[in-house]
Formats: structure tokens, sequence, C-alpha cells
């Protein structure tokens, strides 16, 4: 299957993406409980839509190395923190939510995906 769709089911544990099917597009998994930190390099290269808002995920958030073809990312409402590079984005990226998060410092918004 190439999306997975599970929000409010009160998900709990960790999730290693690195795990995910190689063809999955599409893993929306938001308002659950699951914790741990993310390795969003290890996503599958025909990722397209990731959804893990309003969990505990916590440790720094790195966006470098994602998948080209993502273009949806929401992963607001977690427990990141530290400072966050927006320059090195895909270029289909279309919507990136990482609000209500604990991030620090300034952002360079110079490099954003055109579209």
């Amino acid at each position: 299957e190439r999306s997975y769709h599970h929000h409010h089911h009160r998900i709990t544990g960790t999730i290693n993406l690195q795990y995910l099917p190689r063809g999955m597009e599409t893993f929306l998994a938001g308002d659950n409980r699951m914790s741990g930190t993310l390795e969003l390099a290890d996503l599958p290269p025909s990722m397209r839509q990731l959804g893990l808002s309003m969990n505990s995920f916590s440790g720094t958030l790195s966006l470098v190395d994602l998948p080209e073809r993502l273009q949806f990312l929401s992963l607001c409402g977690n427990a990141f923190n530290g400072t966050v590079n927006l320059t090195q984005l895909p270029d289909g990226m279309e919507s990136l939510y990482i609000g209500e998060n604990s991030f620090e410092g300034t952002v360079d918004l110079t490099k954003l995906p055109p579209s």
C-alpha cells in the first residue's frame, strides 16, 4: 500500500522511518501519542506527504536530505528544538508546517522553493 492514514488513534511508541515501505507516498499519523526523534533523511524516496503533527516527537529537526518528491510536511505541535534550516528544502515542497515547537535562532527565508 502506498498510503497510511491514522489520525486520533492514540498510537504510542517510536517510529523508525527507514522501515517504511520504499514505495510509500503518504504517511499521515497526526494527533497520536508517538514520541522519540525523527530521522527525516531515512524517508523513502517516493514520499510525497508526511504528517506527524500533534505527537510528542523531540530533539533537533534536520530538513536537509529530504526526498525530492516531498511536497507536504507537517510536524507542528511536537517538542522539536534547536535551529531549523530551510535553505535545502526540495524544489517541489508546497506546504511546510513546523509551528508550535521550540525552535530558536534566526531562520533564512531567502532560499525557499519556488512553488
